[in-house]
């Protein structure tokens, strides 16, 4: 069973399990709306109990004794939030699910050819990639709630993107810019050291150059490489690669928290807002806040559009009819 545990639930009271089953602490599975939370893990079926307490614990219990049939959390089959919410955070776990099977695919390629997978993955549209081609590969951990998931819940596949990323780059030194009191660094932090005991970073594990990483607590000089874009690098082996992004819903809605949603084209503003509860016809507009740039409103009649990739990587603030907005121009920054 896994007790689900992170910075987007802090404020919440956690309840005690004392169940006769090994009880692991996981990170925010993404679902921040259902913390306090727990799953119930058994072969072919995951079931997540929200909102935990003294008269939910039964139904807990009982599901523990694997009375319960219907899975109520998803499957976590790739993706990448695949392991959010199901890892204990050890190097040993995250190998056991997969870690770095994608770097190690890639540590006999070239740079050329790291380059060519990247683009087949569509991760130049989806993703600014060219800040990934550069001697020194530096990257932006902000306090964001996508990158204090990612690094909470799965740090090691940002240091697996890391490394990746190396490859298409050429480079050999990584610049950490850390956002003074991220809430994911300690974690981060921790995983950069089991990495390197186990002579991941240096080569001597999985192949590969060994890179010099440097960790500094600054966002300073101009937009660098995104956590989302380094994990998003873990799954361009993957058959297909996801085509998908990351949003931090909160606002006016049931269900706040992180989802990954495909931006091909096929899911638009409206089947967004579905799987997180809330009827379009409640929601006057939304304030998207871009990971570079000013935020922009998109308004109703425009929630049936499909999502623009170039316009997602932070939160997106969900706005009721009774939200006071200020008039935008429709125009350029806002539809």
């Amino acid at each position: 069973m896994l007790r689900h545990r992170g910075s987007c639930s802090a404020g919440v009271p956690h309840v005690v399990l004392g169940f006769d089953v090994p009880v692991m602490d996981a990170a925010c599975d993404g679902a921040c709306w259902a913390a306090p939370a727990a799953t119930v893990l058994r072969p072919g079926h995951r079931h997540r109990f929200a909102h935990l307490d003294a008269n939910t614990t039964e139904d807990l219990a009982v599901c523990v004794r694997g009375e319960c049939d219907e899975p109520q959390a998803g499957s976590g089959a790739g993706g990448l939030t695949a392991r959010l919410g199901r890892t204990d955070g050890t190097l040993a776990d995250v190998l056991a699910q997969g870690g770095y099977a994608a770097y190690a695919l890639a540590a006999t390629l070239s740079s050329s050819r790291m380059i060519e997978v990247v683009a087949l993955a569509d991760l130049i549209r989806r993703f600014d990639a060219r800040a990934l081609m550069a001697p020194v590969l530096r990257i932006d951990v902000t306090s964001s709630t996508i990158d204090t998931h990612l690094l909470e819940g799965d740090p090691h596949r940002v240091i697996e993107g890391v490394l990746l990323a190396c490859i298409a780059g050429g480079s050999r030194e990584v610049r950490l810019r850390v956002a003074p009191g991220a809430p994911g660094t300690a974690s981060l932090i921790r995983a950069l050291e089991d990495a390197h005991n186990a002579g991941i970073l240096d080569g001597t594990a999985l192949g590969g150059d060994a890179i010099d990483v440097e960790v500094v607590e600054a966002l300073d000089g101009p937009p660098a490489a995104s956590v989302e874009t380094l994990c998003a690098l873990t799954t361009v082996f993957d058959d297909p690669p996801p085509p998908t992004r990351l949003l931090a819903l909160a606002g006016a809605l049931p269900r706040p928290g992180v989802y990954e949603v495909p931006v091909g084209g096929a899911m638009t503003w409206a089947g967004v807002l579905a799987m997180a509860g809330v009827a379009p016809a409640h929601v006057q507009a939304l304030r998207v806040y871009p990971r570079t740039g000013a935020p922009r409103l998109i308004w109703s009649r425009h929630l049936d559009d499909a999502l623009d990739p170039a316009a997602l990587g932070g939160e997106v603030a969900v706005l009721d009819w009774d939200a006071d907005i200020n008039p935008v121009p429709d125009s350029a920054g806002a539809h």
